[in-house]
Parts: C-alpha cells; sequence; structure tokens
C-alpha cells in the first residue's frame, strides 16, 4: 500500500466527492460546515485543496469562496479568491448580512487592529499575542544580566 504522501489526489480526493449538475459536494470528513482533507502533509479545507488542483497555489492572504454559498461544495467553477473584505462584502450582498459592516474597521476581541497576515492567510494581531506571551503562567520575568 502507499503511503499518505505517495497517493495522488485520484486516488484520496475525487472519490469523496459527489457529483452532479450543479454543487459538487465533499462526503469526506467535515467538520464546522466545511470539508477537511488530509493533503500536503496537514489537514486542509476541501474547497482550497479543489481549487489549488484546478488553479494552483493560493496567494497569500486569499480566501476561496464560494458562488453558490454551499460549504461543501468542491466544484472549482463554483469558486473564486478574494479578500476578506470580498468575502464578507459578497456575503452581504447575498442577504447573509443585515448591516453592512466598515472592513477598515474590524478589530480583534480587545479591539486591537489586525496588523498583519500570517503564513497561512490568517490575520494576526500583535498586540494580542504579546499579552498572551506575558500573561501566560509559566512565564518568567527575566531580570538582570546574563
Amino acid at each position: 500500500m502507499k503511503r499518505r504522501s505517495d497517493r495522488t489526489p485520484d486516488i484520496y480526493f475525487w472519490p469523496r466527492v459527489k457529483k452532479s449538475d450543479g454543487c459538487w459536494l465533499w462526503v469526506g470528513g467535515k467538520g464546522n460546515g466545511y470539508g477537511y482533507v488530509w493533503h500536503d502533509n496537514r489537514t486542509k479545507r476541501a474547497h482550497r485543496v479543489s481549487w489549488e488542483m484546478a488553479y494552483g497555489p493560493i496567494p497569500l492572504g486569499l480566501f476561496v469562496c464560494h458562488k453558490c454559498d454551499t460549504p461543501l461544495c468542491v466544484r472549482p467553477d463554483h469558486l473564486f479568491l478574494g479578500t476578506a473584505k470580498d468575502n464578507i462584502e459578497d456575503c452581504f450582498i447575498k442577504g447573509r448580512l443585515v448591516h453592512r459592516p466598515n472592513i477598515e474597521r474590524i478589530t480583534c476581541l480587545r479591539g486591537h487592529r489586525f496588523t498583519g497576515i500570517s503564513k497561512r492567510g490568517g490575520r494576526i494581531c500583535h498586540p494580542c499575542k504579546r499579552l498572551r506571551l506575558n500573561r501566560h503562567r509559566r512565564n518568567k520575568k527575566l531580570t538582570g544580566t546574563l
């Protein structure tokens, strides 16, 4: 039997997809409404893997959004790339948000503005990262010289 890393997408991805005239639904592992698959030695969302197989790597900081609003859909022509702002605007236009949010004012739970994008495309809040590290119960405060 081949190792996980040696398998091609035809072996592990497409057998877990139920194709129809509309959406191609993921029937493999699921969580939080999305499909998940083991790809490139880590767990990824199935629609992101579908995009990568069809169009290539996803640029840093971009989301793979659904035109069809079906989180389990992995059909490449139902997906599009967009920023967090594009994703929220799409959500508002389709009527899934009651009020249009002010995208430029999105903050973390403590009120800090997001200041960067992580390697995986998530948002980084540097003040909270520092606060979290400083407030850890096992964190020792170093004083004096070495």
